[in-house]
C-alpha cells in the first residue's frame, strides 16, 4: 500500500479514467439525477470540465477538487455498494454525517475498467473499519 505524506493515511485506491470511461460515468450520473442536474452542471461546470483523479483512504475520499472526511469527525461509513451499470461500475459510498443522520452523505465513485477487483478490497476494508469501530464503542 502507497501512503499520502501531507496526511500519512494508507491509500486504499488510487484511480485515474480514461475519457470513454469518464463519458459513461457522466451519462450515468445525468440519466441517475435528471435534467436539473444536468442543467447545473452545465451552466456551472462541476467535475465535467476535467477528468479527475480518485484517491480513497480509510479516512478520506478525494475526488477531483473534492475532499470528504470519512470515519472521522462523526462522518461513518454505513453501507458500500458496488454496481454494474452497463458501461461502468459504481462505487456508492454512504455515510452517516456529524449530525447522526443516516444516509445524509453518499459518493459515487466510478470504477476503471480493471479495478474491480480492487474496488472490492476497497468495500471490504471500509465496511472491516466500520465494525471494528463500531466493536469498540
Amino acid at each position: 500500500m502507497e501512503y499520502l505524506p501531507k496526511q500519512g493515511n494508507m491509500l486504499l485506491a488510487h484511480w485515474t479514467y480514461n475519457r470513454e470511461e469518464w463519458k459513461a460515468f457522466q451519462r450515468w450520473r445525468k440519466k441517475k439525477n435528471g435534467i436539473f442536474y444536468s442543467i447545473k452542471h452545465f451552466l456551472f461546470g462541476g467535475l465535467n470540465c476535467k477528468i479527475p483523479e480518485v484517491k480513497i483512504t480509510p479516512e478520506t475520499i478525494s475526488f477531483g477538487e473534492l475532499r470528504r472526511n470519512i470515519n472521522n469527525n462523526g462522518n461513518q461509513v454505513q453501507r458500500i455498494d458496488l454496481s454494474d451499470e452497463g458501461e461502468i461500475n459504481i462505487l456508492a459510498i454512504s455515510f452517516r454525517d456529524s449530525n447522526g443522520r443516516r444516509g445524509a452523505a453518499e459518493i459515487r465513485v466510478p470504477v476503471p475498467k480493471g479495478k474491480l477487483r480492487e474496488a472490492i478490497e476497497v468495500q471490504e476494508k471500509l465496511m472491516n473499519r466500520r465494525t471494528d469501530e463500531h466493536m469498540n464503542r
